[in-house]
């Protein structure tokens, strides 16, 4: 038995996202590269419901101020996930890092963890970096010393 579709979104979400990015003055480049890179969509009238929610979440969330991640601590962390992510390129790589984020501090996204817990999520990812590293170095014996 298949699931139900889901809902599209609705009239009020629209305005909200849209009012959001006239508030918050975010660039329609800014704002077409987070539909593309959450929800591999180029209008927000594209979603449903339940992403729509998220959508408002992520930008009332990004323009929270001093207590969100910086651009440059989410292009590493973003840096490091690709590092140590077995998850494929794509859709499902992003997936698989909110599931991580989720996992470690509660948040939906990136975008969403205060400041004091982004430090956790760098050592972590930083550590299991290593971990692979090492995983994937030869023992010493066959690396011919």
């Amino acid at each position: 038995m298949a699931l139900p579709p889901p809902l599209p979104i609705t009239g009020p979400q629209i305005k909200k996202i849209h009012t959001l990015l006239h508030r918050f003055k975010i660039s329609d480049q800014a704002y077409r590269e987070l539909l593309k890179t959450h929800f591999s969509v180029d209008s927000c009238k594209a979603l449903n419901v339940k992403q729509a929610a998220f959508l408002i979440e992520l930008l009332e969330a990004w323009q929270t101020g001093q207590d969100r991640a910086t651009p440059k601590q989410r292009r590493k962390i973003d840096a490091l996930w690709n590092e140590v992510s077995r998850a494929p390129e794509g859709p499902e790589r992003k997936k698989a890092l909110r599931s991580f984020v989720k996992r470690q501090t509660g948040c939906d996204d990136v975008v969403m963890v205060p400041r004091d817990q982004i430090n956790a999520i760098i050592c972590g990812l930083v550590v299991m970096a290593k971990d692979k590293a090492a995983i994937m170095q030869p023992p010493a014996c066959q690396r011919g010393y």
